[in-house]
């Protein structure tokens, strides 16, 4: 189960999204791939490169296959060439198996997978060539968010 929100920023061109526990994963996950296949269109349109930063805190499960297949529907969409996504989890198997699945599938954009927002956030604007000051805004809110719910255990 999960709880999902997500920032849009056109003046930078960001797109930060962020799951924790509860809630109910069908929902979220629809709402996520809806957003960011919107604003990837959106992004494309203005010639832009689109930054996404997907962070996951710890005890959020991966998506089922049915939602893995579905994001790789929407990633493997026209419009998400150029995007720069960086997605921020603490579980070393769910990295693990996104790493080896990157390495076999062939896609036209980038994509990194990292322990911390600290180093995915960077990556990000060096990717992009541009500086990303309102999706570290989203990520410090969500980070500060967290440490006040012990449970969630985030990774930042």
């Amino acid at each position: 189960m999960c709880v999902y929100n997500d920032n849009v920023n056109e003046n930078e061109w960001s797109f930060a999204c962020h799951f924790t526990r509860g809630g109910n994963s069908d929902a979220d996950y629809s709402t996520h791939l809806q957003h960011e296949q919107e604003v990837a269109i959106r992004a494309r349109s203005a010639r832009t490169k689109l930054a996404i930063l997907i962070v996951q805190d710890s005890g959020v499960s991966a998506p089922n296959a049915m939602w893995r297949r579905k994001i790789a529907a929407v990633t493997n969409a026209p419009e998400f060439k150029g995007v720069c996504c960086a997605i921020v989890t603490n579980n070393t198997l769910i990295r693990g198996v996104l790493t080896a699945l990157n390495w076999m599938r062939m896609r036209d954009y980038q994509e990194a997978l990292f322990e911390s927002t600290s180093v995915a956030i960077p990556w990000l604007e060096m990717s992009c060539g541009r500086s990303l000051p309102a999706l570290r805004y989203a990520a410090e809110a969500w980070r500060t968010d967290s440490a006040r719910k012990p449970t969630l255990n985030a990774s930042w």
